[in-house]
């Protein structure tokens, strides 16, 4: 039984080592500008990517996790008052994520939910180097007053939680080989 129970459980350890499965692609089709801007509660912005949180966990994670993204807004379109803003998306194209990368700009499209705003490859976010037509299509947009520096949305929990399961594990370990030890 005890044997058992130490294999079930180095298994476990070494799902963590195995990478993501392979997925297929999101599929959708693209709202128009005009609709866009006819919807109520979509928010616009271009920005800056200043930090992204990919919130991993200690297993493997799914393409359809959330991710935080920061930005540092430069300026807004449609429904924005902050000059730092944290967009969630799934953390892979393949779940209909949009990957971001930190130091690019985006032209953004969101949508508020529950008091946090979304976004995914589904919409029209763009690289602000890909934006030209929608950046004519929207008009011209109000600068962000103010330039907030300091990191917006950094969690520490994570590796907390990962250092204690670790630590946990290790316990364990080391209290089956001493039982062994002492059996023999």
């Amino acid at each position: 039984m005890k044997k058992i129970a130490f294999l079930i459980m180095m298994l476990g350890l070494l799902m963590n080592l195995v990478p993501e499965n392979t997925a297929f692609a999101c599929s959708c089709a693209k709202p128009s500008v005009e609709e866009v801007l006819e919807d109520p509660n979509t928010v616009i912005f271009s920005g800056v990517v200043k930090g992204i949180d990919e919130n991993k966990g200690l297993f493997t994670a799914s393409t359809a996790d959330p991710v935080s993204v920061s930005f540092q807004v430069e300026k807004t379109y449609k429904n924005l008052d902050r000059s730092r803003v944290l967009v969630s998306t799934a953390r892979s194209s393949a779940s209909c994520g949009y990957e971001f990368e930190e130091g690019k700009g985006y032209l953004v499209y969101g949508y508020e939910r529950e008091g946090s705003i979304e976004t995914n490859f589904c919409t029209r976010t763009v690289a602000l180097s890909e934006a030209g037509e929608d950046l004519l299509a929207i008009g011209g947009g109000v600068n962000s007053s103010v330039k907030v520096e300091e990191p917006l949305g950094e969690k520490d929990s994570d590796w907390i939680i990962w250092m204690i399961s670790t630590l946990i594990v290790i316990i364990l370990v080391l209290y089956i080989l001493k039982r062994r030890i002492n059996r023999k």
